[in-house]
Order: C-alpha cells, then sequence, then structure tokens
C-alpha cells in the first residue's frame, strides 16, 4: 500500500533542523522503497500562513490533494490542517505525519502519524553535558543520538 503514495514534505525555510529533518524524511523514502521525487518536496520562506498556503498551491496543482504529507513542524502541520478543514477534507483523503508528537494530535478528527523525541533523554543529556563543560571536562561525545518513538494513529470514528 505505501508504494502507491507519493508523500509530500511541506515546510519552511526558517526552521534551524530542516536540513536534518528533511534528509530524514528522504532516508525514510528510501528505506520503505519510494523514489524521491522533487516535486514532492514544497517549500517557501517562512510567513505567517505558509502551511496552508503551500498545501493550497498543491491542491490546486494537483488537482486534488496529495494521498500523504510530511509536515518538519507543528506550526506548519496546524496550517495545513486548517486548510483540510476548511475544504472539508475526509479521513481517508489524506494521511498525515509529523515531526514532534503533541498531545493535542489525541483531540483532532484526523489521525496524525509523528515522529516523538525522547524530551526527557534529551534534557538529561543537556544538563549531563552543560556539567561536564563547566567543570572543564572533556565531552566523551560531541553528538549524541537518541531514538525517537513513532506514534501511529488509527482513523477515528466520525459520528
Amino acid at each position: 500500500m505505501l508504494g502507491t503514495y507519493r508523500f509530500y514534505n511541506i515546510y519552511d525555510l526558517q526552521l534551524t533542523t530542516i536540513n536534518s529533518r528533511l534528509e530524514g524524511f528522504k532516508q525514510g523514502l528510501q528505506t520503505a522503497g519510494l523514489k524521491l521525487n522533487s516535486d514532492w518536496i514544497v517549500s517557501a520562506d517562512y510567513n505567517e500562513n505558509i502551511g496552508y498556503e503551500l498545501i493550497k498551491a498543491v491542491h490546486h496543482k494537483l488537482g486534488r490533494l496529495p494521498k500523504a504529507i510530511f509536515t518538519p513542524s507543528c506550526n506548519i502541520l496546524q496550517e495545513i490542517l486548517s486548510y483540510l478543514v476548511e475544504i472539508n477534507a475526509k479521513q481517508d483523503d489524506i494521511s498525515l505525519c509529523s515531526y514532534d508528537y503533541n498531545s493535542y494530535f489525541d483531540l483532532i478528527c484526523y489521525p496524525i502519524d509523528a515522529i516523538a523525541q525522547d524530551y526527557a533523554t534529551m534534557a538529561k543529556a543537556c544538563v549531563n553535558a552543560t556539567n561536564k563543560l563547566i567543570n572543564f571536562k572533556p565531552l566523551k561525545n560531541s553528538q549524541i543520538f537518541i531514538k525517537p518513538q513513532i506514534v501511529w494513529r488509527k482513523k477515528r470514528a466520525v459520528s
């Protein structure tokens, strides 16, 4: 089923971690056996409604909604959700994925799969590194990989 999806990545250019998240998106497509089409990567300079504007442009260009969208931030996701609600898109019309899980995802009528960062482990690693640096002790690693969790959402029943 995944092979039939065209996964669009909609993002703004302001986010400082965008290149890392974009590389992760590309690696994810490759791992899933999907060939990247450069048209699937949609971006623009940040403005207040950039997610809304980008999804609207993709919708008009395709003549339909894309089957799947990955957003690297909750702000962009929120704007995409606004557009979907405005046009009365059905859950089955689109699959949504986002970076950074938020508990409000559980309350939204569109199921959103998410990459959830382990904030507790991240905070602990930062405190440990800061303490070492304050005490002039060398860091063993300049980078630490903290594995995220994938949060899968099922389609919700709409009454």
